[in-house]
């Protein structure tokens, strides 16, 4: 399919659908840090003024209290200082830019010129120099829908799915067929640069970044003040977890991610994000056999799981079940619960409650396959192991990962 009709088609698609908007690729692609509130206020308003004529040469988007209310669903009565903050925000940490160092070359600008509120009317005006980046964009853009952007709880997850969204079209063009999954790779540093987990505008982050042909993004981490997750447990689980989760259940992706490892010791330093469109997510049916009319069984399709996330499932099982287990344990409850770890943990909540089980391993284990949702009753031997019985065990994480990758 010849490109320029396909970029066609979408600008068509935008005219006729009120939920889609335009973002340019370069407002996804700028590390900057905002809150959940400054980038749903970012959307609503690109998609605004992309259907609104210029007045007097200005790009200005005005927006009532009442259909913000509506729009952000707060009935808190706050919104007015909701407003304050965002709008502080963007005329103080509202700016973009790009770097050419090897032509000489940089460009710094503010999004937003003005935030104003007055009469029950928000107004913000755009910078009139990203005119090209706003309204009639041709190429170099991502079409997204509002309702789904809107259903975010996380700003990770919306930053995460907009820069999925932003290489898709890139990435599946040259395909057969373009809703084939596709990979996305990102040195872990700079990937945290990317969400706004850490904020690029630091004096000491842009000393290390200024003039450098080739970043150094790990250097730029370490002296990174004003960042959140520094951990990678925290980050995995705050951050990943929380946009896998959202973006499987509310958007057109279903989203996995694996690390990579590298250096002395194991350090992780990459992501990879492994994207595949819903329409493509097939699942594997089978007929079954001796049935007027034929019946089809549907099997949902094995989780894909590498080594190396085994041994990150490992130890997460290991620290967040508090009694005593093997790691052979923790392997055989995660194969029990197709290595869904929030099945696990749900299961291991149940069990808390259950008070004394004989064996805590084989009841969570029987639990994942016979889907417990409830207390169970179990009988109590003597002379066993009881589950307030179990004792914590601690563990030596990089003889683990020997061990794990030996096997």
């Amino acid at each position: 399919m010849d490109k320029d009709i396909e970029q066609q088609k979408q600008e068509k698609s935008i005219a006729k659908d009120n939920t889609k908007y335009q973002k340019s690729n370069l407002f996804i692609n700028a590390k900057t840090k905002r809150s959940l509130q400054e980038e749903k206020m970012l959307a609503i308003a690109m998609s605004r003024v992309q259907k609104l004529p210029e007045v007097d040469g200005n790009i200005v988007c005005e927006m009532s209290a009442a259909e913000l209310r509506k729009l952000f669903n707060d009935e808190s009565g706050s919104l007015y200082s909701h407003l304050q903050q965002i709008s502080n925000r963007f005329m103080n940490n509202g700016m973009i830019g790009y770097t050419d160092a090897e032509n000489n070359r940089f460009d710094y600008l503010h999004v937003v010129t003005r935030a104003k509120y007055e009469g029950g009317v928000f107004t913000l005006k755009f910078n009139g120099d990203l005119k090209d980046h706003l309204i009639g964009m041709s190429k170099n853009y991502t079409l997204l829908d509002m309702p789904t952007m809107m259903k975010f709880n996380s700003v990770y997850s919306f930053r995460i799915y907009e820069i999925i969204k932003s290489k898709e079209y890139t990435l599946t063009y040259k395909k057969e067929n373009p809703c084939d999954s596709y990979e996305l790779e990102f040195n872990l540093s700079e990937f945290k640069f990317q969400i706004g987990v850490a904020d690029v505008s630091e004096k000491k982050v842009q000393d290390i970044l200024a003039g450098s042909h080739t970043p150094n993004w790990d250097k730029a981490i370490e002296v990174c003040e004003n960042q959140a997750y520094k951990d990678w447990r925290n980050f995995k689980r705050f951050v990943l977890d929380v946009a896998q989760k959202e973006i499987n259940s509310s958007t057109d992706l279903i989203l996995e991610y694996e690390f990579a490892r590298g250096g002395k010791g194991g350090k992780i330093v990459g992501i990879k994000l492994l994207v595949t469109p819903k329409e493509n997510a097939a699942t594997e049916v089978s007929d079954v056999m001796d049935k007027e009319p034929k019946a089809k069984v549907v099997k949902k399709k094995k989780k894909k799981v590498s080594e190396l996330q085994k041994l990150e499932m490992i130890e997460n099982v290991i620290e967040f079940i508090e009694e005593k287990i093997t790691m052979k344990d923790a392997r055989a409850l995660l194969e029990a619960c197709d290595y869904e770890i929030e099945k696990l943990e749900e299961k291991y909540r149940i069990a808390k409650k259950q008070g004394k089980i004989e064996n805590l391993v084989g009841w969570l284990i029987k639990a994942c396959v016979d889907e417990y949702s409830e207390p169970v009753s179990v009988k109590e031997k003597k002379g066993q192991n009881t589950f307030n019985n179990f004792t914590q065990n601690s563990y030596d994480f990089t003889e683990l990962e020997k061990k794990l990758l030996d096997n």
